[in-house]
């Protein structure tokens, strides 16, 4: 079914293009490209997004699904004759492109290639990081509105950037990539782990505890030994399960 898909794709694709100075082809997986002329940068944005919205048009009449296009543009200069560079360069545009309208198109520009550069240089330094020296938990309480008191607290994880003289940096900031990776299993359990160092001094210092939401990727979920894992460490510092609640978060806007 998804190869039919995609070959209903490519056939409407193919009507929207002049088969004599412009190209349409299938690049790799669910991605085509086109290589059509234009006048200007405008003109060119109008006739994609018709383009667009035709193509969303069809899915929709013939399959009775909608489906978002995304298109990654590079605007090929006349000094440019590398074609693999230039497709390149789209697709890289595609990456940044989002599933709202206003963005759904990306053109690889200026502006994009330093948020490209950033983002390098921002996984570089995740890379490096050590987890147990550059991140620190912090506690949201959470207060009864009737008495003010604190009846329990969730433990938010920050990054210290060590480049930055330890300035702190919120989620957005290093979860997307640490999801990618994978560390972001690691890095769940090194805050679960100093919640339960917390909870440990507290309760040996004679003083009040409450029970702490700990944020959990989905990731956990598709891995063996989460569970186990989780229990060694509740029993490692003797922490009761009750005081640890655990919250699944499925993405970054649900994160921390």
């Amino acid at each position: 079914a998804g190869e039919q898909l995609l070959n209903h794709i490519g056939l409407i694709l193919k009507e929207q293009v002049d088969e004599k100075t412009e190209i349409c082809a299938r690049n790799q997986g669910d991605r085509f490209v086109l290589m059509v002329c234009c006048t200007d940068k405008d003109t060119l944005l109008k006739r994609l997004q018709d383009i667009k919205k035709h193509l969303e048009k069809c899915i929709f009449e013939d399959t009775d699904n909608r489906m978002a296009v995304q298109m990654g543009i590079y605007i090929i200069p006349k000094s440019v004759h590398d074609l693999q560079l230039a497709v390149s360069y789209a697709n890289q545009a595609l990456e940044f492109a989002g599933d709202a309208k206003e963005n759904a198109l990306m053109f690889y520009d200026d502006e994009l290639e330093q948020m490209i550069k950033e983002r390098h240089e921002r996984e570089k330094l995740l890379e490096s990081v050590d987890i147990q020296k550059d991140f620190v938990a912090y506690y949201q309480p959470k207060v009864d509105i009737r008495s003010g008191e604190i009846v329990g607290a969730e433990a938010l994880v920050r990054f210290k950037n060590p480049k930055e003289n330890g300035a702190i940096k919120a989620p957005g900031f290093f979860v997307p990539y640490y999801e990618q990776t994978g560390k972001i299993t690691e890095l769940d359990f090194f805050v679960c782990e100093e919640v339960c160092k917390m909870l440990r001094r507290r309760l040996d210092e004679g003083k009040k505890v409450v029970t702490i939401s700990c944020n959990f990727s989905r990731m956990h979920f598709i891995r063996p030994g989460f569970a186990e894992r989780f229990e060694h460490v509740l029993e490692k510092y003797q922490i009761e399960k009750e005081l640890i609640e655990k919250l699944v978060y499925l993405g970054i806007n649900n994160a921390n």
